[in-house]
């Protein structure tokens, strides 16, 4: 029986969906995940299969929040995917207890967090909009944010939308476990156009000197970079806007410590991400 549910899903066929449902009104309830890795809404989202994933949520709405092997919720595939039309479905059984927005995967990732890496802004506006603090949830093992993640893989646009989140006061404060900054991060990842942006930003620029835990500023963190022109570039523009080395401040500065308290929901199993002092080098 259970076979047959996940072939009706892997084809989307709702017709076959509710005849095993005649047969058997409970199935959708004693999924397991020990014979098969994703539940039939699951497959579903993945597959893009909109009709069927609709049904299966009138018919168990808890399917929304169920975690696959990977502890993602089918919110997390159609995210990563930018079906928007997906999203919208999958959102349409919030309420209560449910709510996969919330949801962290074995990488500490929400579903905010996949279509932001993947740059499916639209997506990425209708998370935000449904839930914003689960855009503020951390990744446990780096403590980088998810802005810290668009700044290392350059998604401007996904970063326009998510700094919004946060309020003016709280950007400067926004640190992963090395103490970067989001400038830290935009310089190590040499990235121009974000780093002109962030500057934009009164409260980043007033901070500007900021150091992480080895001592730098984001100065410094680029004499720790390949010499070329993006590096000549963004030293230029991190020093017309005033920030220093380390070595010129007075009094020395210390490293920051965030004072914002972000909600995390898991602990990972282990993150995709290598740390340079938590930051990482992610350039296109």
């Amino acid at each position: 029986m259970e076979t047959k549910l996940y072939e009706a899903s892997l084809k989307g066929d709702v017709e076959a969906l509710k005849a095993l449902l005649h047969q058997d009104q409970l199935i959708l309830n004693r999924i397991s995940l020990t014979a098969f890795n994703e539940s039939p809404l699951h497959i579903a989202a993945m597959r893009r299969h909109l009709p069927f994933a609709a049904f299966l949520l009138t018919q168990n709405p808890n399917l929304a929040t169920a975690l696959d092997a990977h502890r993602r919720t089918p919110l997390h595939l159609a995210a990563a995917g930018g079906s928007l039309e997906m999203v919208r479905e999958l959102l349409s059984v919030r309420g209560g207890d449910i709510d996969p927005c919330r949801y962290q995967d074995e990488d500490g990732l929400t579903p905010v967090h996949l279509a932001a890496i993947n740059e499916h802004v639209e997506v990425v506006r209708v998370l935000v909009q449904a839930n914003p603090n689960a855009a503020k949830k951390v990744i446990p093992a780096t403590g980088e944010t998810i802005l810290h993640m668009c700044v290392g893989y350059n998604r401007f646009e996904s970063l326009k939308v998510l700094i919004e989140v946060w309020d003016e006061d709280e950007l400067a404060k926004i640190v992963d476990n090395g103490g970067n900054t989001l400038l830290h991060a935009a310089a190590i990842n040499k990235q121009i156009q974000i780093l002109n942006y962030l500057l934009q930003k009164p409260s980043i620029k007033a901070n500007g000197n900021a150091v992480n835990k080895h001592g730098l500023t984001a100065l410094d963190v680029l004499d720790h970079c390949s010499r070329d022109l993006k590096t000549l570039e963004a030293r230029e523009i991190l020093m017309e806007a005033g920030v220093l080395r380390a070595n010129d401040l007075q009094p020395p500065s210390k490293p920051l410590q965030s004072s914002i308290n972000y909600p995390s929901d898991s602990k990972p199993k282990g993150v995709h991400i290598k740390n340079m002092g938590s930051v990482s080098e992610r350039r296109p």
